[in-house]
């Protein structure tokens, strides 16, 4: 700068990567002056108040996209990607909402109504679209195209600097059964708030392997207990004196909610026909997000270790076993034709068999009724590309068996 300053400005740094776990930094601060200097009075500097430690702050984005460009989602996955690289970790995490846009996509048609509400809260229609912590109208918000300049690693790396009002103490996923996911978390205030919040618990699958080789991240998958979250309009407290803000727990949430007795959110897999494509990639995020402002003041995240996954009725698993097995499906690569053979000892008998073929997005390409004439069903492939995909078999729209077949025309 040029002049004096007249008043104190405050300036904050992130610290280079290289010194995470390092036991010893030093830390040198230079300062420059030019030659036309010498004479002024305007001299002297001073620093005060020099922190060195941790941010307290994981920047939240939100992102509302759609298959129906591949191109351009490329770019905007990859641009997510650079980011989150040369960031710390969790500066940030975010989300990605895939929105309907009347183009076939499988991961919106997976959970449509999360992605419906949210972006009708922001008011976005068109993908690609991305909102960094809930508006832009706070210190370093962004809401707007992912591809604008102002939207960069060094925005979020700004924002992740400034004070968080609120910590997120612990996230915790019950180890449960393998269709169930239970999750309890705790937050604390770090200022006083007098302001109305939500907070908001999301499953997501981390990575979802996309029929033309690309990845989905952090694609959702459901919000407990729906995607309106849990509302809190008590104040919270601060001493800083002590550093002692309030502590509510997810109990007290629940109660304030209506849902007295409760201790934890729990979601059924089983009570909803959502696809997890790979239940090791399963995650939890849990944001907090003023109600009338939309400002995002905290976010979250934990891995879901123990594998996570619709399991089948009893009555299901019978006929898994001792009907659907017993079809022999030949030829794989699949030339034109794709035979299904039903072993004559089969009771295979059920009216609401069925079978279709997807790509690795999840989309459709084929699907039918598994009703057999003399032991054998023959279906074309000539209308499908030459690709990989999987063979699903179930029962009552629900899959119990894939397969994976190749097409490979001549």
């Amino acid at each position: 700068w040029t002049d004096t300053t007249s008043i104190w400005r405050n300036a904050r740094f992130t610290l280079p990567k290289e010194v995470i776990g390092k036991e010893k930094v030093r830390i040198r601060i230079y300062f420059a002056s030019n030659a036309d200097n010498e004479d002024s009075p305007l001299n002297g500097f001073g620093f005060d108040n020099v922190f060195v430690g941790e941010k307290n702050r994981t920047v939240l984005v939100e992102n509302f996209t759609s298959l129906q460009d591949y191109t351009d989602y490329s770019i905007f996955r990859n641009k997510m990607l650079d980011i989150e690289n040369n960031l710390l970790p969790f500066d940030f995490v975010y989300l990605n909402y895939h929105i309907n846009t009347n183009v076939p996509d499988s991961l919106n048609e997976d959970n449509d109504g999360v992605p419906r509400v949210r972006s009708g809260k922001y008011g976005i229609s068109e993908p690609i679209h991305s909102v960094l912590d809930g508006s832009n109208d706070i210190q370093f918000g962004f809401n707007g195209r992912y591809n604008e300049p102002s939207f960069s690693e060094q925005l979020v790396d700004s924002r992740s600097l400034v004070d968080a009002p609120f910590n997120i103490e612990t996230i915790e996923i019950v180890n449960t059964t393998q269709n169930i996911v239970e999750v309890k978390w705790v937050i604390s205030s770090n200022q006083v708030i007098d302001k109305p919040i939500r907070v908001y618990t999301v499953v997501v699958e981390e990575q979802v392997i996309l029929q033309n080789g690309d990845i989905a991240f952090n694609v959702i998958k459901h919000m407990m207990p729906d995607a309106t979250g849990l509302s809190w309009i008590q104040d919270w407290q601060f001493n800083p004196a002590t550093g002692i803000g309030t502590t509510v727990d997810i109990a007290s949430f629940l109660s304030a909610n209506g849902m007295d007795g409760e201790t934890s959110l729990i979601w059924d897999i089983n009570e909803e026909f959502i696809d997890i494509y790979d239940p090791t990639q399963l995650a939890v995020m849990v944001f907090i997000q003023d109600q009338e402002t939309n400002e995002i003041y905290q976010a979250g995240y934990r891995k879901i270790n123990d594998n996570k996954e619709g399991q089948l009725p009893v009555a299901i698993e019978d006929v898994l076993t001792s009907e659907l097995n017993n079809i022999t499906i030949f030829p794989n690569p699949v030339l034109n034709d794709l035979h299904f053979i039903m072993d004559d000892n089969s009771g295979l008998s059920r009216d609401d068999f069925y079978w279709k073929i997807i790509d690795q997005r999840g989309l459709t390409m084929m699907e039918g009724e598994l009703f057999f004439r003399n032991g054998r069903i023959t279906i074309s492939t000539i209308e499908i590309p030459n690709g990989l995909y999987h063979l699903v078999m179930g029962v009552r729209g629900r899959p119990l068996i894939y397969r994976k077949i190749a097409v490979m025309h001549r």
